[in-house]
């Protein structure tokens, strides 16, 4: 691993973990020449990078320190890498926001359809709170999991880094001396026919630069039945060597044939430390029952209630 790449994961965990900015942290993590030495310093020297004449770069406040110091005795693993450290930190913010997002909803925040709510036949205020609540909640996952999916794909691998910006893909790997091109979708039902289309020529234009050029999918099988794999391989030449699904990407990435297991042991225990021993279920049946006692509070029971709020909204 490069030092490079070092400041950057423990820069990524300190502004996750500390809500420190993202310069910020990285300029102290400069400080630092690998995990161990970070992990092993004397409290007193929890200050980052130095400047010539022996002064902090950084002006930290006591309780930065503390804090600091505290993540390294409660938060983090010595007997795991730094990148694996930094998966567990990604994936408790990723479910503690989740959480977060769960907790806050209230009855104003829930965006209802009244036509849904008829075509649907739903007539009771806990049908109605409970399909709206898990339809809010799976669009707000949905849409924060991209980056939070690309965010393990570049902390599985020491040998990856992320493409430039204009070049439309996500990641580029150097192995020998051919770049290897990734563009990451989250599951294999994922891509229609127009963007399948395009990304087959982007593609093959890597390849007639003599590199090589992948889609990734992080999860499923190509033997599944779905209708971007059949699209796949309708249009898109040489398909099954420029597709990668679930286990197949995470063992390209990592170099790894286990590393999906490992992957999934790390997300387990960050979501044990977030959620203990229930689940983000759980946080949805509380919050149903807690909108819809605020629904029946303003509105009252039964059908009539729920005729009496789509009268307010149409």
């Amino acid at each position: 691993m490069t030092t490079e790449r070092f400041h950057l994961l423990l820069g990524g965990i300190i502004e996750v973990e500390l809500d420190f900015a993202r310069e910020r942290a990285r300029t102290f993590a400069s400080g630092f020449r690998n995990f161990a030495e970070f992990l092993s310093v004397p409290k007193s020297r929890l200050v980052g990078p130095m400047t010539a004449s022996g002064k902090p770069v950084l002006r930290l406040k006591d309780e930065q320190i503390e804090l600091l110091h505290k993540l390294r005795k409660k938060r983090l693993n010595a007997k795991q890498t730094i990148s694996e450290n930094y998966i567990a930190a990604i994936s408790r913010k990723f479910a503690t926001r989740q959480v977060e997002m769960i907790r806050a909803m209230n009855l104003d925040s829930l965006s209802v359809n009244p036509l849904l709510v008829k075509v649907l036949n739903i007539h009771t205020p806990r049908e109605l709170v409970s399909f709206q609540v898990e339809m809010a909640a799976t669009r707000s996952i949905v849409t924060s999991m991209g980056f939070y999916l690309e965010q393990l794909v570049w902390a599985s691998s020491d040998n990856i880094e992320k493409a430039p910006r204009d070049s439309n893909w996500d990641f580029k790997m150097t192995r020998g001396l051919r770049a290897h091109w990734l563009q990451i979708k989250s599951g294999p039902n994922d891509m229609d026919k127009d963007q399948i289309s395009h990304w087959a020529k982007k593609i093959e234009e890597k390849i007639s630069a003599g590199d090589e050029a992948y889609l990734g999918f992080t999860y499923g099988k190509k033997s599944a039945v779905s209708v971007t794999l059949g699209l796949l391989k309708q249009y898109l030449p040489d398909w099954e060597m420029r597709v990668m699904v679930g286990k197949e990407l995470w063992q390209f990435v990592s170099g790894d044939p286990q590393h999906h297991t490992r992957l999934c042991n790390l997300l387990r225990q960050a979501a044990l430390t977030v959620l203990h021993k229930s689940s983000i279920v759980s946080e949805l049946n509380i919050a149903v029952k807690r909108i819809t006692a605020e629904f029946e509070a303003k509105y009252g029971h039964g059908e009539e209630a729920v005729e009496k709020f789509i009268r307010e909204i149409l």
